[in-house]
């Protein structure tokens, strides 16, 4: 009888351990998140460069990061033209890059792709694509 109560709370710590995962966006690995929208207005964010982004944001939702190959999906605000933003994820100072801006249209699922011939403005570099302002990058901190 021992052994089949022992044999029985084993498996409830199983079976409770394999409860609701946690799908909260902990910012660091990419993984598609859509909470908190309400309106059901979505943008998915999908980085096809060959870099990997950190401190990604539109319009004042945090994608948290997003590495190279990843995608993300967030509930975001409707009707607002802004700018993807995000930081380089490099060693090194910080480089702040934004894509131009764009809107969400309410109830729609909006999908854009950041890669290495995104134009995108920097207060370091200017306004080039993706590659050419991270190969700047590199060769201003000597990495090139």
């Amino acid at each position: 009888m021992k052994k089949l109560f022992v044999l029985m709370a084993i498996l409830a710590l199983a079976l409770a351990a394999c409860g609701d995962k946690d799908t909260s966006d902990d910012g660091n690995n990419g993984n598609n998140n859509n909470s908190g929208n309400t309106s059901g207005t979505t943008l998915t964010i999908k980085n096809t460069s060959d870099y990997d982004f950190k401190k990604v944001e539109y319009n004042m939702t945090s994608f948290g990061a997003i590495d190279s190959g990843k995608t993300q999906n967030k509930g975001v605000s409707a009707n607002a033209s802004k700018p993807v933003t995000f930081v380089l994820d490099h060693a090194g100072p910080e480089l702040k890059c934004q894509t131009s801006a764009f809107s969400c249209d309410a109830g729609q699922n909006r999908e854009i792709t950041i890669d290495n011939d995104t134009t995108v403005t920097t207060t370091d570099y200017g306004t080039d694509t993706l590659e050419n302002v991270a190969y700047m990058m590199e060769t201003a901190s000597g990495k090139h």
